[in-house]
């Protein structure tokens, strides 16, 4: 037996019920020993109220558990319940393997859908696909040592003045005073900035008022002029040697960059941990052409449309989103990135999280928030194909316009084809 099939076989043996159950469902995820006992919280609750329902938990490997997913539909038996990334939910909704749940939603008076964070980023279509269960918003992770030697404002305090002292122009600005050459050979010790690239090309892109795809989801980078606009400012950046080249690894946690860019559940667990031996908080990502923009990876729990148990999926899922079971994981001293307002507004998670700027934190989970791109069958090809031209603009190996041009040509290709499979 693997070593998964061995610690699916002992979570399950050590955590299901041994009632003689009348129901079984089964809910995937991805994860380690400690996910899974922070989600066995969410579980226990939802077996104080169905003692007749069993449930077994299958745990496997991030690539093998999405994966499998279509193999498992294909052959009639696939989870009742799944944790599904938020890159990988895109491609199981277009076949057709997701329940909508909307009705499920309206008819249920114990669940309040204004509670829940992040409600745009499970739309497709008007259609809510999941409920969204962790991860959060991309938030400007600062080194307040290095902004303090710069005799610099804070990301925070800029943000709190308004979009006139926080934006493009004042970022680059901010990142540029905080870069050091101390042995003046033109390559920066400390750089100010991350390089903006990877996934930040998304952020970037509804900043300047462009978007990945178009809203129908048939092409991409609808508007050039945005996309040419967040290379051009993330070329800048290090032209002007306040963020590295692509490629050249400067961690955060070096303590050699003053600006970072992290979601949710990272920076809650570098909090917790102490990861970094320096004085950090968080912050809105400055303002772009088009006002405040931000991007949120949320990985929602879904309910199988394969499944002989929908309602009972439903309300799996709805105890694994609690802010019942979120509050006894933070009362718990569990890692909690809040999914829901009661949650992110209580006295226990405050506390529990009291050094962090979770006002800003708040401002940036309800403003504008777009939804981790990936609205493909294939999303995570899609995105190897964006990323290594946008790499491909910031190396200087061909010009903006011309990578811009090879995105919109390979990804609507990408598209045209996925719509003759599905065809």
């Amino acid at each position: 037996m693997s070593t998964f099939g061995v610690l699916i076989l002992s979570w399950f043996l050590f955590f299901s019920t041994t009632l003689a159950a009348e129901t079984k469902i089964t809910f995937a995820l991805w994860g380690n020993p400690e996910t899974v006992e922070s989600k066995m919280i969410a579980i226990d609750l939802f077996q104080r109220d169905y003692p007749d329902v069993e449930i077994e938990i299958l745990v496997r490997a991030f690539t093998e558990h999405h994966e499998k997913l279509y193999v498992e539909a294909a052959a009639g038996n696939m989870p009742d319940v799944i944790l599904v990334s938020s890159a990988w939910w895109p491609g199981l909704n277009n076949a057709g393997l997701l329940e909508p749940l909307n009705a499920y939603i309206e008819s249920d008076p114990g669940l309040d859908w204004d509670d829940y964070l992040y409600r745009n980023t499970v739309l497709h279509d008007g259609r809510i696909i999941g409920l969204p269960e962790h991860e959060g918003p991309m938030m400007l992770t600062y080194n307040v040592d290095r902004f303090s030697q710069a005799g610099l404002q804070t990301p925070d305090e800029l943000y709190r003045e308004g979009e006139s002292s926080w934006n493009w122009e004042t970022y680059l600005d901010v990142a540029r005073r905080l870069s050091v050459d101390a042995d003046g050979d033109g390559t920066p010790e400390v750089y100010g900035s991350a390089t903006l690239s990877g996934a930040n090309i998304y952020r970037l892109l509804h900043a300047a008022g462009g978007s990945m795809y178009s809203e129908d989801r048939r092409r991409a980078l609808p508007n050039v002029p945005a996309a040419e606009a967040s290379l051009q400012f993330a070329l800048d950046l290090i032209e002007r040697n306040a963020s590295p080249p692509v490629g050249q690894g400067v961690s955060f946690e070096s303590g050699n960059l003053g600006m970072w860019n992290m979601n949710g559940q990272p920076f809650f667990r570098a909090y917790h941990t102490d990861l970094f031996d320096f004085a950090w908080n968080i912050a809105p990502h400055p303002a772009g052409p088009e006002g405040f923009h931000n991007l949120a990876i949320v990985n929602p729990v879904v309910v199988s449309a394969h499944s002989k148990h929908k309602r009972l999926g439903y309300i799996l899922a709805k105890y694994l989103t609690s802010a019942e079971s979120q509050m006894e994981k933070v009362r718990q001293g569990h890692l909690v990135a809040p999914v829901r307002v009661t949650v992110l507004r209580s006295p226990e998670f405050r506390g529990a999280n009291a050094g962090l700027n979770l006002d800003l934190y708040f401002d940036a989970t309800v403003t504008n928030v777009h939804l981790y791109p990936a609205p493909l069958a294939g999303g995570p090809e899609a995105q190897r194909i964006i990323f290594s031209e946008f790499n491909a603009a910031l190396s200087k190996e061909k010009p903006i316009s011309e990578a811009v041009q090879e995105i919109k040509r390979r990804i609507d290709q990408f598209i045209a084809d996925n719509l003759r499979e599905e065809r």
